[in-house]
């Protein structure tokens, strides 16, 4: 006998994503989609980050199967140091996994607050001392939103 694994992808049902940003929660596991980063992207940067993030069509968002190491989402951009200038912003979430829609919306958000901090807080990275993403700054800015995390 032959098993068949049929993964799930998210269905871009927005009342199914926004009743999970509201705890309701199930145990379904999917995979991401664009549609999904996309959807989710600009709601949390209107409803959460009050449009302070570069807007959706501005960046580069993807599912890849090519994030490894127990990643399961990054942001990533380049840093023109001698202007001090970030450029080329990409939000990437891993393909290979499934996790319910909730804790997906919990990688977004961290994954958002990256990019939040590069946008808003650029000369950190312009320093030659290299540059710790989940610093002090990061740990307290994501304690702000703290009620989105899976502890519903």
């Amino acid at each position: 006998m032959k098993w068949l694994l049929v993964e799930k992808c998210i269905p871009l049902d927005t009342k199914l994503i926004d009743d999970s940003i509201k705890c309701n929660v199930d145990d379904v596991r999917y995979s991401p989609t664009v549609d999904f980063i996309r959807y989710v992207y600009e709601k949390f940067n209107r409803e959460l980050f009050v449009g302070a993030l570069p807007g959706v069509d501005e960046i580069e968002v993807d599912v890849s199967n090519k994030i490894r190491g127990g990643v399961f989402g990054q942001a990533t951009c380049n840093i023109c140091k001698s202007r001090c200038f970030v450029e080329d912003i990409k939000l990437k979430l891993n393909s290979t996994v499934t996790l319910t829609i909730h804790e997906w919306l919990e990688v977004m958000l961290h994954e958002m607050i990256h990019i939040f901090d590069y946008t808003m807080n650029t000369k950190k990275y312009c320093v030659d001392d290299g540059y710790d993403g989940h610093d002090e700054w990061f740990n307290e800015f994501s304690k702000r939103f703290k009620r989105y995390w899976i502890g519903c």
